[in-house]
Order: C-alpha cells, then structure tokens, then sequence
C-alpha cells in the first residue's frame, strides 16, 4: 500500500507535464511551475487538484509506514525520513490551497506587485510552503538513501539513489541561485528548467524508492553474485564502509 501511494504521489507530482499538451504560450526554460496553477489561469483547478493529491498521497505514505512500520528513533533514521517526507507531502497539500494570484514571470505587472509588497497573502504563504516542501523532501532522500546504503536496505534504491540525491543537491543550489536572482534583479537564469528538473529528480527517487519498498515487502531475496565468496555479514560491512553521508551512531539503551 506504501508503494502504491509513493508511486500515486511520484505520478501527480510531476502533472505539469500537461502542460506542453494543454496550455499555449508556455514558457517551462523561465516559467514557474506554479504560473501554471495560478489562480487567473484557466486550468488552475487542474494543476492545484494534482499537486494536493500528490501531497496527500505522500502524507499518507508517511503516516502508514510511521504507525505500522517505523522503529524506535534509537534503532534507525528511517523515522527521521518519514517524518521529513510526511512534512513535504503536508507541505505540497497546503502549497495548493494558496496558490498565485497571477504568472509572476509572463506578467511584469504581477511582478511588480509582489516585488512592492502588493500582493495577495497567498504569495507569502505559497512561497513558505514552497521552501518547506522542498527542504522536506531534500532531507528525506539524503536519509533514506543513506540508510539504504549503510544498511542495506532496499536495495534498488541503495543501488541507483545516490545519482539522484547528488544531482538534487546540486539542482537545488542553481534553484535557489536562479529564484534569488529574479526576486532581486528580475534576471532569469532559467528558474523553470531547474524547478522541472528538480520535480522530475524527486519523482524518480520516490520511484525508487517505491519499488525498493515493494521488493522488501514481497520477500524477494538480493540476488549475490556467483563471483563473489563473501558472505552476507561481509556485504553489509562493505555497504556500511562505501557510506556517503556519515550518520552518528546511536548508543542503544
């Protein structure tokens, strides 16, 4: 089931790829994703209704592995990681009900507007929400894929997450360099592009991540190499040597 909603949630995330077959004009190299769903536009309902959906869906994820399939935060920082990739999935569901008033990058005057302190409230509170999703589930893929590594979980994420994780990393400074850059200078370094790449990034992680999950819960054995004499005790010390973000260990009581 927890599969099934990252999967949902992974799909809906990325929506806006509608948008090259539903909307006209569209820029996606210097467009905010969110121009896409902003309240003047026509498919607003569209683009909000998937992005609640899709937060919902993350949420309900996190609540289900929490309550049926968490561990004491002594033991593990898999909690550490649902609690983050529940906060985004609250975070994008919120971020939907207070969306732009208007296309802050194809409409100067929207620009204006916001840049004096003019604009609606719903500005502010989708610019916080924004910020928070996307820390949320930053810190949720670096924990999870650190865990995967260094215990040897879930093994197609261990495998193929720490590509994504670094490529997200590095997306997010350029995002960041890029949303800076035309609040303060209306200079665009193509915020769109990197807002898309960084959803696509996070999309495929949670995928995944999903299908790490969904191989655990079916049983399915990490098939070893034939090649290889080492036993499973030595696998995990090798996964646990190869980490690449160093976790403190935890004293068990």
């Amino acid at each position: 089931m927890i599969s099934v909603l990252l999967v949902l949630s992974a799909v809906l995330y990325i929506a806006w790829i509608a948008e090259f077959f539903l909307v006209a004009g569209v820029d996606p190299l210097h467009a905010y994703v969110s121009d896409l769903a902003a309240a003047d536009q026509p498919l607003s309902r569209f683009f909000r209704a998937t992005d609640l959906i899709a937060g919902a869906c993350a949420t309900a994820a996190s609540a289900l592995a929490l309550a049926f399939g968490g561990l004491p935060t002594r033991q593990s920082w898999v909690n550490e990681g649902w609690w983050s990739y529940g906060l985004f999935g609250v975070a994008t569901a919120v971020e939907s009900h207070f969306p732009l008033s208007c296309r802050l990058v194809a409409d100067r005057a929207c620009f204006d507007r916001d840049i004096a302190g003019l604009a609606p409230v719903s500005h502010t509170v989708h610019a916080v929400t924004s910020a928070v999703a996307t820390a949320a589930a930053l810190a949720a893929m670096t924990v999870f894929t650190t865990v995967a590594r260094r215990e040897n979980r879930w093994p197609t994420l261990a495998d193929h997450g720490r590509a994504l994780v670094l490529a997200q990393w590095a997306v997010n400074v350029w995002l960041m360099v890029a949303v800076f850059s035309f609040m303060a200078r209306h200079l665009n370094l193509w915020v769109g592009l990197a807002e898309r790449l960084q959803e696509v990034l996070l999309a495929g992680w949670t995928l995944l991540f999903a299908a790490g999950l969904y191989r655990v819960d079916a049983g399915r054995p990490r098939l070893v190499s034939s090649q290889s004499s080492i036993p499973m005790s030595g696998m995990r010390v090798d996964r646990a040597g190869r980490g690449w973000l160093r976790l403190p260990a935890r004293r068990s009581e």
